[in-house]
Formats: C-alpha cells, sequence, structure tokens
C-alpha cells in the first residue's frame, strides 16, 4: 500500500496513476475493518444575533472548524 501511494503521488498524468489508485481501492476494500454507512445528525438552533458559527457538514459545536471559538454576539 505505502508503494502504491507513493508511486500514485509521484506520477505526472492523470491517466497513469488512474490504474494505482484503483488497486489502492481494491485493497482498501479487502481490508476495511469498519465502514460508516451513517453519521448521526445532531441537529442545533441558534438566533440570528449569533454570527461566526459555522455548522457546516457537521454539527459538533466545539470540535468542527472552530465552532464557538469563533462566534460572537452582535446584540
Amino acid at each position: 500500500m505505502d508503494g502504491l501511494l507513493e508511486r500514485g503521488r509521484t506520477l505526472w498524468k492523470w491517466e497513469d496513476r488512474m490504474p494505482v489508485y484503483k488497486k489502492i481501492v481494491e485493497i482498501v476494500k479487502e481490508d476495511l475493518p469498519i465502514l460508516y454507512l451513517a453519521k448521526p445528525i445532531n441537529p442545533s438552533a441558534w438566533r440570528d444575533y449569533l454570527s461566526g458559527y459555522k455548522a457546516e457538514a457537521s454539527t459538533w459545536i466545539v470540535y468542527y472548524r472552530g465552532g464557538l471559538k469563533y462566534a460572537w454576539f452582535d446584540k
């Protein structure tokens, strides 16, 4: 796997990289210990005067892209 990743990283043309990455995907599919098929949605709500908060793809307030670290109240 390490050799394939290194080879794929160093090839210049996409056409040359594609078979290498296909082989990598096959190895990962065979050796995958667990596959998460779903992520629970944790709803969150906030007032219109909270600025800078980014929920985006994740609603983990503290851990995702800073969460409340970069938020502030405009009121």
